[in-house]
Parts: C-alpha cells; structure tokens; sequence
C-alpha cells in the first residue's frame, strides 16, 4: 500500500494495511506526499530528493508481480519517510511503539495566556472559551504555519517545553479531553504543531470529532512520522471548529451538514484539565 502523509486518503491507506498486516506479501510506504505527486516539496518545505522515492517504478513492478507473475515483489515490510530527519525508516513490520503521555495543563486562563504539556499531571483547572459560528476558527493545512490563528481566545493552546533529546512520533497520535459544552451536539478539532526555536508553529497532524454529548471525549489524529530536534516544542491546539474543512455546528443539535447560518448559536466549552491528556506513539529504541 501507498499514502503520504498530507493525503487525504491516508486514514484508509493506515486502516488497509493494519487490517492486513498478518497476511503474507504485505508493504506499506508511506511519503511526505499529497494524494497524487510524488514531488519532494510540500506546503513550501523541501525534503530532499530522497522524497522522490520512485513510486512510478515501484508500482509498475508491485503490479508486474501481483498481476502478471513477473519476478518477485519489489518490496516489503514497512517504508516510511520521517518528515523531521529527512529519511526513510524502513523496518521488517510495523514497529513497536510506546504511549508517551503529555497532560495539559493550565491555571483557568488558557483561552488567553495559553497552557502547558507535562509529563506529570497539573492542578486541576477548568479551561472556558466561546465558539462563534458567525466567526469560526479556521482550518490550517498541513505543515501550514498557524501561530496567528493560535492567538485567537476561542484557541486553548497548550505548549510542552523545549526538547533536550530527539523525539520520534511513529503512528497514531491521540488526544484524551475531558470537555462539556452549553448545546446538545459541539465539535472538537485538535491540531498538533512542532513550534521551532524561533517560535514559528506547523502543522504535523490533527483530527476532528462530531460530539452529541460531552463527557470523556478521544479524538484520533491522523498518524505521522517525525522526529523532532532538541529546542523544538510540542503544540497542541483545541477549538470547536475547523472551517472551512468541516461545516460548522451550529449549536442546536441540527446535524451540521444540513443547518442554515441563521439557526446558529454561540457554544460555551468547557474544559477540565484533570482527565486531558495527548497520548503520543513514541517509537521505542
């Protein structure tokens, strides 16, 4: 199986292979790639002629075997690029990794001062901001540069200290969030962000999730490999909407894909820091 990592297909490329991942002949390669191009540049980043990967001639050959009976399969295993060093990973199988466990933290003022990722939980705080749907927060593409939109006071954005040793994300990243809000159905979209030493913030990964009711809420990233360099920081971003990505709840309960602009109502989210937490896929060593 094929993907890139900015493919909008890439959640059924990752669920394929897992499904399949006992059966014999099985490969995965996994690119710093949109759906189609196999260019080396992405979203103004550059990673490198080994980006290239000659995936014409590796699919020409892959079908040649697996139609044909030509030869024998041109690869197998797992082959994916890590977006951060700038090379390939290549391992036998998918490798095993560790949950690395951030929890967010804040002192009730988040919306507006910003909160913290630790590896140890904090005091407990309640963290409130309002959607406007009038006024929704914007989608960022991946690797797209979001400190502007993470200044906005309908953001909670919570940011880990800078790294002292590399740290290599493989897989799916999660986020654990203890969230209410004033309506019968509201939206969470998380965005995960590597902030550079010189404060700037791209986008690695993010998710999104319809909620009827709010409670215990998980919201699934897409997967990623990066390895992130020391003096880098984590950032993770929390709103209720996505726009124009997702249509924007309106507040009411009315599914968001069929609710008119004028039924919208302003959501209050609340957000316990006790219970919230990113899980990370550490690549163990």
């Amino acid at each position: 199986m094929r993907g890139g990592w900015f493919d909008y297909n890439l959640p059924g490329t990752w669920g394929g292979y897992h499904a399949l991942a006992a059966a014999p002949h099985q490969a995965l390669v996994i690119g710093p790639w949109t759906h189609l191009a196999w260019a080396p540049r992405q979203a103004g980043h550059d990673f490198g002629a080994a980006a290239l990967g000659d995936m014409d001639a590796l699919q020409v050959a892959w079908f040649d075997w697996a139609l044909k009976g030509r030869g024998g399969p041109p690869v197998l295993g797992v082959r994916v690029f890590d977006i951060g060093a700038n090379q390939w990973r290549v391992f036998p199988r998918w490798p095993e990794t560790r949950p690395h466990v951030l929890h967010l933290t804040g002192d009730g003022r988040v919306a507006v001062r910003g909160g913290g990722l630790s590896g140890q939980p904090g005091a407990a705080s309640r963290e409130v901001f309002v959607h406007d749907p009038y006024r929704p927060v914007p989608a960022t593409p991946y690797l797209g540069e979001r400190s502007e939109i993470d200044q906005r006071t309908d953001v909670l954005v919570f940011c880990g200290a800078p790294l002292a040793a590399p740290l290599t994300i493989l897989g799916e990243v999660r986020v654990d969030l203890a969230i209410t809000a004033d309506a019968p159905s509201f939206d969470v979209s998380a965005v995960l962000s590597r902030v550079t030493p010189d404060g700037r913030a791209h986008v690695l990964t993010s998710g999104y999730r319809h909620v009827p009711a709010g409670g215990a809420v998980s919201v699934s990233l897409k997967p990623s490999c990066i390895t992130l360099m020391p003096g880098e920081r984590l950032r993770l971003s929390v709103a209720a909407a996505a726009f124009p990505a997702y249509p924007v709840n309106p507040g009411t309960g009315t599914d968001p894909r069929a609710a008119t602009a004028m039924e919208a109502v302003p959501i209050t989210c609340d957000l316990a820091t006790n219970g919230s937490a990113l899980i990370l896929p550490r690549l163990a060593v």
